[in-house]
């Protein structure tokens, strides 16, 4: 019996060190999962903002950047996604012109088109 007896509290305190890090590691996988679907939200509030602005008010995107502005239009990208714009964009400014046609590019693949009526 007293060989035993040992055996069966080291068992108890190595059961509780599993139970402390299964619960560690459920924590963790929870705030990963938690990070990357805030983070999912985010860009999907972001996309739908710029998409809304370019595709449907014909604005310039909120969260993108310009890129081989012209007079003819030219280029806005975001995160993982982008704009080849045609409008009148006489000063080369991104700030002013009047959108007439956008494409948009999610990941390299054409999502949606639109032009002035």
């Amino acid at each position: 019996m007293n060989d035993q007896s040992p055996a069966a509290g080291q068992n108890y305190e190595y059961a509780v060190s599993i139970e402390k890090i299964q619960s560690r590691t459920k924590k963790l996988c929870l705030a990963v999962v938690s990070a990357a679907l805030c983070t999912l939200m985010f860009w999907l509030s972001m996309g739908t903002a710029d998409y809304v602005r370019v595709m449907k008010l014909h604005e310039r995107p909120l969260f993108c950047v310009a890129s081989d502005l012209n007079e003819q239009g030219g280029c806005f990208y975001g995160f993982g996604y982008s704009f080849d714009i045609e409008g009148d964009f006489a000063d080369g400014a991104a700030e002013s012109g009047k959108i007439k046609g956008a494409t948009m590019y999610i990941f390299g693949m054409k999502a949606g088109h639109t032009s002035e009526k």
